[in-house]
């Protein structure tokens, strides 16, 4: 069935434009009796959001053939369907639990990780690289491959070693028991050719910068069974390609530019639906100043000019003062430590004297961990 490519730059609306459009849809489909479902695949944290814009923006204040999902939610509706493997799906406590078992039974096969695991919240950090080399489909081969690689770094070298062999033994333990929920989408990827609810859906994926290997193959198999997918991406002009030739492009180019995720993105799934012959219908583009920073013309200078060549400056000028009205503003600190205080200041202020909500704000720091213990000194979560 075909797919195709919905692009618009961050705030230009794409996700407002699919949804009044597929909201339409479905009330048609409604009105004809017909049994097409329309499926809004999302990540995880953004399906309340998405449920709760698409009743707001429905004309009837319903939603009977829409659904948001995400990966985890699609697998559940898929098995619902057509039956579960019948071994038990390990949560991440569960996970936590076994490699701390299995840590100890490895004793000095594990020499540099294995002194470690008993520390408070070293074990969470060992389940999450083992979830990251499930995601991207890596086997043990691979990571000791990844260990030989490392060379003469030999702190890295020996935690890959080590990871390795954690990681056979817990793939060699869950064997015909268990099964991680990375693993659930190979499942869901073998399932969805019996599944009637993928063959009578429309499928949007919105949200995504990109998608695993896993993640992949699933899309490619609702790309071949489901009636249409409609595939939403951030990108826009970033120095003069033509973005009217993204969708043929095999290769993404340099992984300095600005949008490679999206192009790689953009690559692979191109790749796969070829290899399945499965049409590509012309893409969309959204162009034009952003939606959302309509009203705040430095921020969409900032959202259409960073880091882009060759440099414009912004000419119009904004608002003195520490008003709201001063969309973008810069102060340099003595120390990180002062940096975060007055960014306390700020925010306190803009709270009382502006009406602003703590959801309303948001820091973004290269060194997230200083950051943290700063902030918590600081009494940041006492506000």
């Amino acid at each position: 069935m075909p797919y195709h490519f919905f692009f618009g730059a961050s705030g230009a609306g794409k996700s407002c434009r699919l949804q009044h459009q597929f909201l339409v849809e479905a009330q048609q489909s409604l009105s004809s009796f017909s049994s097409v479902q329309y499926l809004f695949i999302v990540p995880e944290q953004y399906t309340m959001q998405t449920q709760k814009d698409l009743v707001l923006a429905s004309p009837t204040g319903g939603i009977l053939n829409v659904d948001v999902l995400s990966f985890g939610r699609l697998a559940h509706r898929i098995f619902e369907e057509i039956g579960t493997d019948p071994r038990t799906v390990l949560n991440d406590i569960g996970k936590s639990l076994i490699l701390q078992r299995l840590a100890d039974r490895l004793g000095d096969r594990l020499p540099v990780i294995g002194g470690n695991l008993h520390r408070q919240g070293y074990i969470s950090e060992v389940k999450s690289v083992l979830s990251e080399f499930m995601q991207y489909d890596l086997s043990v081969d691979d990571v000791r491959r990844l260990a030989a690689f490392a060379g003469e770094r030999g702190a890295l070298r020996a935690r890959l070693t080590d990871l390795a062999a954690l990681y056979q033994a817990f793939q060699e333990y869950e064997q015909g028991s268990f099964i991680t929920a990375e693993e659930t989408l190979d499942l869901v990827a073998e399932a969805v050719p019996r599944s009637a609810l993928v063959r009578n859906a429309v499928i949007v994926f919105d949200g995504f910068t990109g998608f695993t290997p896993v993640q992949n193959r699933v899309i490619a198999q609702l790309m071949k069974y489901a009636r249409r997918v409609v595939i939403s991406l951030t990108l826009s002009d970033d120095g003069g390609r033509p973005i009217s030739l993204v969708e043929r492009e095999k290769d993404p180019g340099d992984e300095q530019a600005l949008f490679y995720l999206t192009r790689k993105t953009v690559a692979s799934l191109t790749r796969l639906a070829e290899e399945e012959d499965i049409p590509h219908e012309p893409d969309e583009f959204l162009t034009g100043e952003p939606w959302r920073f309509r009203a705040v013309p430095a921020l969409a200078h900032l959202e259409h000019r960073l880091f882009r060549y060759p440099v414009t400056a912004y000419a119009e000028g904004q608002k003195d003062g520490d008003s709201a009205a001063c969309a973008v503003s810069l102060f340099e600190a003595s120390s990180q430590r002062e940096e975060v205080r007055q960014m306390m200041i700020r925010m306190k202020a803009l709270a009382k004297e502006e009406g602003y909500c703590w959801r309303d704000f948001a820091v973004v720091a290269g060194d997230l961990t200083a950051y943290a213990d700063l902030l918590r000194e600081a009494g940041a979560f006492q506000l």
